[in-house]
């Protein structure tokens, strides 16, 4: 695994190094952040530039706001064929806050694909905070605590699926194409909206969950419809 700079890159990071996977972190400055971040996960993670961090690793956590890695990396021939994990959101205050933002505009995960071509872009843990990192899996899964995964292909989703289970996580699979990907974004929204708008707190979480079968039978029912 490999965490490319930001606080939820680090705990991802350590999370999944405590769980026994070889970690990278990779920066823009490895004597900084990624060589803390190295540390506080221990389990033999090691740090470096954003680059060496492409080359060690199958899976990426790409935590970079910037959506054309060549402004990031100095060569992304080596993203190629690998599994990206972007969790990353709008600018809260500057485009969810703002009135003019189309919530199904293209999506952040959208932009980023559209740069790297061959890789697989799936995007996951938008929609949990920091806080749930830094929790354990036990405690996630008596909770329900859920994350959205979106992009592909299948096989993509589903290893990321396997990282989030052992984390504790329960994943909803959207499925792939622009508009599973604008409904992951649009989801990170809202959880954030009602982080901060609805004053929920940082361990607010959107899950998915089956209601109890009805057994009332005192409204008609669900009739017949071409819509749903």
């Amino acid at each position: 695994m490999v965490n490319i700079d930001w606080e939820s890159g680090r705990a991802l990071g350590v999370r999944f190094a405590a769980v026994g996977h070889n970690v990278f972190f990779g920066g823009r400055d490895p004597t900084k952040a990624p060589q803390a971040a190295a540390a506080l996960a221990g389990h033999d993670a090691q740090a470096g530039t954003i680059d060496e961090a492409i080359q060690y690793a199958s899976i990426l956590v790409w935590t970079a706001r910037e959506r054309d890695p060549a402004k990031v990396c100095k060569d992304v021939r080596g993203l190629a064929g690998k599994i990206i994990i972007d969790l990353n959101n709008r600018d809260f205050q500057n485009e969810v806050m703002n009135d003019n933002t189309n919530f199904f505009d293209v999506s952040t995960g959208e932009k980023l694909a559209a740069n790297l071509p061959d890789s697989y872009i799936v995007k996951a843990f938008n929609t949990i905070p920091m806080e749930a990192l830094d929790t354990s899996a036990d405690k996630l899964r008596q909770a329900n605590a859920q994350i959205f995964l979106a992009g592909g292909p299948p096989d993509a989703r589903r290893q990321v699926e396997d990282l989030a289970g052992e984390l504790g996580f329960a994943s909803m699979d959207l499925g792939e194409g622009k508009t599973a990907m604008r409904i992951a974004d649009a989801l990170g929204d809202a959880v954030r909206f009602v982080m901060i708008e609805g004053k929920k707190g940082g361990r607010a979480n959107i899950a998915i969950n089956t209601l109890p079968a009805p057994d009332l039978n005192s409204t008609g029912g669900r009739q017949s419809s071409s819509y749903h």
